[in-house]
């Protein structure tokens, strides 16, 4: 399953453009729109898979995010074949701007995999601390070794 269609692409872009396997045949086809589709949807798994999700999520709220980031991914590449010759400067179009967008929100799914449902177990401040009071070290002791054992840097 795709996180996005052809025709939602179609409606992101705005309603000027069209994509069309017949004449008259728009550029990029309807069928290359298509197989980028499924190639971001492809690079969105690889990167759930990162985190330990390998099945497609079903929860509508995570499948929202996952559309959005599939549109920006859409948008741009379409962007890079609408504007490889016409646009004099690459580094204020909305292409540019849908790329950056869809690299924030692909890297976000590692960097915040409690988004997407995961349980990050690897943040230093999830570990248990070796400084409990158990009644078999001072307060002195705690707090001398606390920087130590829990901060290191």
């Amino acid at each position: 399953m795709n996180y996005c269609t052809a025709n939602e692409v179609k409606l992101f872009l705005g309603s000027a453009v069209t994509f069309s396997d017949t004449a008259p045949i728009s550029k990029p086809t309807l069928t290359e729109v298509n197989a980028l589709i499924a190639d971001i949807t492809n690079d969105i798994d690889l990167q759930l898979s990162v985190i330990g999700i390998n099945t497609q999520p079903t929860d509508f709220r995570i499948l929202s995010r996952l559309k959005r980031l599939c549109l920006y991914g859409c948008a741009g590449h379409i962007g890079i074949q609408f504007n490889s010759t016409s646009n004099p400067n690459p580094e204020m179009s909305r292409t540019n701007y849908y790329l950056s967008q869809y690299e924030k929100l692909l890297k976000e799914i590692t960097d915040n995999p409690e988004v997407y449902g995961v349980i990050s177990g690897s943040d230093d401040y999830c570990n248990v601390s070796s400084n409990v009071l158990d009644g078999s070290r001072t307060e002195d002791e705690i707090t001398s070794n606390f920087v130590d054992r829990d901060f290191k840097l």
